[in-house]
């Protein structure tokens, strides 16, 4: 596999993440949320969260184990 991607709500991402953790390790978090505070004219605010969180894994295999079929 060279890769994958999921969209997850927050408990979703915190389970699958866990589960990856625990047998691939920590990995590599590109958290690129953001906080933005949304002003009416009345003074009310409220607090708007966007963006994306990423986890990478990476094992580098050696030329040989590139080649390799799994599906066999």
């Amino acid at each position: 596999m060279t890769g994958f991607t999921l969209d997850l709500d927050d408990s979703q991402f915190e389970q699958v993440k866990s589960q990856l953790v625990a047998k691939y390790g920590a990995g590599k978090l590109d958290d690129g949320m953001k906080d933005e505070q949304c002003l009416y004219r009345n003074g009310a605010n409220f607090k708007v969260t966007s963006g994306t969180k990423t986890t990478q894994w990476r094992q580098h295999v050696s030329p040989t184990e590139e080649g390799i079929d799994l599906a066999d």
